[in-house]
């Protein structure tokens, strides 16, 4: 198995991913990435991939609280298992992710027909969104 496994999914996933439900599916894969990254061994030696998964994680459920059916309706994705030799891969198609979820998200806040309460809620969860990105990205060689 290689990260490779992760690359069709991940593309897929951000594809395909809409609306409310679709930010919820993008941001809860990419939280469980990060899970599977941060606990390879040597890994996450600085804790970069912990403290973005924790941002994530707090994006995650800001979104549904938003909105409770979001993850009934988008749904959890696994992307598996990580390999060891491949972190760096990893943590790319985390950044993939990461970046479809931001675009999505921007874009459904930036909605006029979006609600207010739904727009304050994708709004803290942007910006958590955001740091887990500069975080990864801040930890790259």
């Amino acid at each position: 198995m290689t990260t490779d496994y992760w690359t069709g999914p991940a593309r897929d996933l951000a594809t395909t991913a809409h609306g409310w439900a679709g930010v919820w599916t993008l941001t809860y894969a990419t939280g469980l990435a990060l899970q599977r990254v941060a606990g390879v061994v040597g890994w996450d030696e600085d804790l970069t991939a912990t403290y973005a998964g924790l941002d994530v994680a707090l994006a995650t459920s800001e979104l549904a609280w938003a909105d409770p059916s979001v993850a009934t309706l988008g749904g959890p994705v696994d992307l598996g298992p990580a390999v060891p030799s491949e972190r760096s891969a990893a943590v790319s198609v985390v950044l993939e992710l990461l970046e479809r979820s931001l675009k999505l998200l921007s874009a459904l806040i930036a909605d006029p027909t979006t609600p207010g309460g739904r727009v304050l809620s994708g709004t803290r969860a942007l910006a958590l969104l955001i740091s887990a990105d500069q975080t990864l990205r801040a930890g790259q060689p």
